[in-house]
């Protein structure tokens, strides 16, 4: 953008005074002009014939959702929130070299604010120009001031500088705030409504704008791990006024309201056990929804990695969603739209409980990320999202004889389902694993673990009570039960709320065959009156043979 002075007519030149400000501010303001020769037309000495001074009082505020109107150097009633720990500085421009020629900017010459009026600053390439060729500004002493400290906002003011041209410019500011544009201002103005004297004490008010970062998980139709588990980023759009927008004209990608940010970069480090499947961008309104136009294409954006890598190497991915100029612009755009915001889903899926190899001070089961947000391209580190949580637990049976809890039982198989219903229908046991298994089988120590399931009462990111209709337990059935021993009559529910070492044992008692009976002989006579039966048989069977031999033998 360029910012160029406009002269007064009627008093050689002035220039650089309202128009500089009201090209690069949104909102300047006065307070009541100083003692002295404030009042004379001319810009005359001071008290005792020191030089006149004037004071820049620079106000910050946040953005909002319109440009607002050009400044003029009255003083105006904002409500936008303040920033602090906004540093500004300001250096007086003293002179300037261009075409082998020197030129002054000694504003109590009618000389100098000529020379003003032919000098145009470009803050976006941040050069200078004299009559459309190149010019080198000598500068006075950097003046630095801020806006307070964290919580305690105070404007930065500029007291007792000299009658001059000043740029002005965002040396320091917190994190979340994309810095406004440069500017170059007059001290003094002409007051914009006594045109018949000057303005020497003048508030400024450049706005910012604050961008945040939201990251949400989507996990609530997880049942197992390997099911879809989706996070959802939006980032802010930075909106800061473009001085050369025409209020009179449609905004569009010729005429925008708020420049195209200088970056935008969105990242999310996967934690290792996860696995990207997917990653969409779009741009969506306050509601989420997307929004009709600008649409996105595939210059506007890249992504990596691209392409995803497959099963096995798709865990713990960086994934970078960096905006192109082409992109930035449909950005700059979209800030005339209230609420506008970037989204990224980035599907993934828990691929395991602990990643491999194991990181210091990760919970087993509990997988967390955060995503970044680089509006421009002075924020360093990003901008933090907050970190939500997938939770993802363990069941843990340890199957034991009834008559003798300490006897452990091998070889009862059970299925896990998602409801009662289910279980005792046999229907849709959770099938675990690219082979579906749906068995668990004890070992020799009646124990099976059955890891892998989403915690009951902890999805989507928040922790659910057991009335909530998102809370889930799940319900064991034992299929076929060890040698001996009699099947459960019903399902077992469990809750899964941990993994690892940290899981509760769910200890299930099966009762002896006959729940430990004797049941009744097969007939009522006893085993010796059935042997001896037996035997009478056999030699009948031996005397009838005999018989018939001898009856061959005499023929």
């Amino acid at each position: 953008m360029t910012m160029k002075k406009r002269g007064r007519k009627a008093l050689a030149g002035l220039v650089a005074a309202g128009a500089a400000l009201a090209l690069a501010l949104s909102g300047a303001s006065i307070a009541a002009a100083v003692d002295g020769q404030a009042d004379s037309p001319l810009i005359l000495p001071g008290e005792a014939g020191e030089p006149i001074t004037g004071t820049v009082t620079v106000h910050k505020h946040e953005q909002g959702d319109a440009a607002g109107s050009a400044a003029n150097g009255l003083q105006q009633d904002v409500t936008s929130p303040t920033i602090a720990e906004v540093e500004f500085t300001a250096k007086q421009v003293m002179s300037f070299d261009a075409a082998g020629e020197t030129y002054s900017l000694n504003l109590t010459t009618n000389t100098g604010w000529q020379n003003a009026a032919k000098l145009s600053y470009n803050a976006a390439a941040d050069t200078w120009a004299f009559e459309g060729a190149a010019a080198t500004p000598v500068f006075g002493t950097d003046i630095v001031r801020n806006t307070g400290a964290a919580g305690s906002y105070a404007a930065a003011v500029f007291d007792d500088i000299p009658v001059g041209l000043y740029h002005f410019a965002e040396t320091g500011h917190p994190a979340n705030v994309t810095p406004s544009a440069p500017w170059v201002m007059s001290v003094p103005l002409t007051h914009p409504i006594e045109l018949d004297s000057w303005l020497y004490d003048i508030n400024v008010y450049p706005k910012n704008s604050t961008t945040a970062i939201t990251k949400t998980v989507q996990d609530a139709d997880g049942i197992k791990i390997g099911d879809a588990v989706n996070w959802t980023i939006r980032g802010d759009i930075p909106r800061t006024a473009n001085p050369e927008f025409d209020a009179q004209e449609v905004a569009s990608l010729e005429n925008l309201e708020f420049l195209a940010p200088s970056r935008y970069t969105i990242t999310d480090q996967l934690d290792g056990r996860l696995a990207l499947t997917s990653v969409e961008v779009s741009l969506v309104d306050s509601a989420g929804d997307p929004l009709g136009a600008p649409a996105l294409v595939a210059g506007d954006y890249t992504v990596t990695p691209n392409p995803i890598p497959g099963i096995g190497d798709n865990r713990g991915q960086s994934v970078v969603v960096d905006f192109t100029l082409a992109g930035r612009a449909k950005l700059g755009l979209v800030g005339s739209t209230a609420g506008a915001q970037v989204q990224v889903l980035v599907g993934t899926n828990v691929a395991a409980l602990l990643s491999a190899p194991a990181v210091d001070g990760e919970e087993e089961g509990v997988v967390q990320n955060q995503a970044f947000l680089f509006p421009n391209d002075s924020t360093v580190e990003g901008i933090p999202s907050d970190v939500p949580v997938s939770k993802w637990g363990d069941v843990l049976i340890r199957k034991v004889d009834a008559s003798n809890i300490s006897n452990p039982l091998e070889g009862a198989v059970f299925s896990v389902f998602t409801s009662k219903e289910e279980a005792e229908l046999g229907d849709n046991p959770i099938a675990f694993g690219s082979g579906g298994t749906t068995t668990f089988t004890t070992n020799d120590q009646g124990e099976v673990r059955i890891s892998g399931l989403r915690y009951s009462g902890w999805a989507d990111g928040v922790e659910l009570d057991p009335s909530d209709d998102g809370y889930r337990t799940y319900w064991l059935v034992e299929v076929t039960s060890p040698n001996g021993f009699e099947l459960l009559a019903e399902p077992v529910e469990v809750v899964v709320d941990a993994a690892g070492a940290d899981v509760t044992v769910t200890q299930i008692e099966n009762a002896p065959h006959n729940a430990g009976f004797e049941l009744p002989l097969t007939g009522g006579m006893g085993t010796a009156i059935l042997t001896i039966l037996g035997a009478g048989i056999l030699a009948a069977v031996v005397v009838v043979a005999r018989r018939r031999r001898n009856e061959v033998i005499a023929e």
